[in-house]
């Protein structure tokens, strides 16, 4: 989330988060002034939120969204994004992650708030068509079924935008309820940071000076 990047992982990338890939509305906090304009400022904004489903074999459904903007261009982002290995440096939360290049399956360890859990993602990235995304589904672990997208966007500035979205259906939270009111949220904006901060150190080094618009 957030940016986002490795989260992809984010990230986020992750066993705590979930994306809808099929939804194209605008995210709330792109569609609302005041709130993007705390994003271009520099702020990364999350959200989760549950709410009954009808005409459903799961009883409740999670919403996530959330947005931040790199200070480096997109190509740059989305590449080094997709080195996985990076992520217990880059996050704090995640403490081990393997990623098979031949099956696309991304494995994960993470702890949280003294919760610890394994998960196992399916990943698909594509920057053939807009927006440049990582689509992912998660296979192994509590929160299984879980699937989603993280979108990479170029700005006017030559920064990049970083969305997530996400949806999971449940009848019973799998993962302890205080990730419901407040673990989740609090753990994806600081992984989004850290993500952050780590992609832009490795652009800046990358270039050998600051990024400028």
């Amino acid at each position: 989330m957030l940016h986002l990047g490795l989260v992809s992982l984010l990230i986020g990338l992750l066993v705590l988060e979930g994306v809808s890939a099929q939804t194209q509305t605008v995210p709330f906090w792109k569609k609302k002034a005041k709130v993007y304009d705390r994003v271009k400022e520099g702020e990364v904004i999350v959200s989760v939120r549950t709410e009954p489903v009808e005409a459903s074999d799961s009883s409740n459904q999670l919403e996530l969204q959330g947005g931040g903007i790199v200070r480096a261009p997109r190509r740059f982002v989305f590449s080094r994004s997709q080195r996985f290995e990076d992520l217990p440096q880059a996050t704090g939360y995640v403490k081990s992650a393997r990623y098979s290049e031949e099956t696309r399956h991304l494995e994960v360890q993470i702890e949280a708030y003294g919760y610890s859990t394994k998960t196992v993602l399916q990943i698909d990235p594509s920057s053939t068509s807009e927006p440049w995304h990582f689509r992912y589904r998660v296979i192994e672990g509590p929160m299984k079924g879980m699937w989603g997208q993280l979108k990479f966007v170029s700005t006017d500035k030559g920064q990049t935008e970083v969305g997530l979205e996400g949806t999971y259906e449940y009848q019973a939270f799998p993962i302890p309820r205080f990730f419901l009111t407040f673990g989740m949220e609090a753990v994806l904006k600081f992984m989004a940071v850290r993500l952050r901060q780590f992609l832009e150190k490795e652009y800046r080094a990358s270039t050998d000076q600051p990024f400028t618009p």
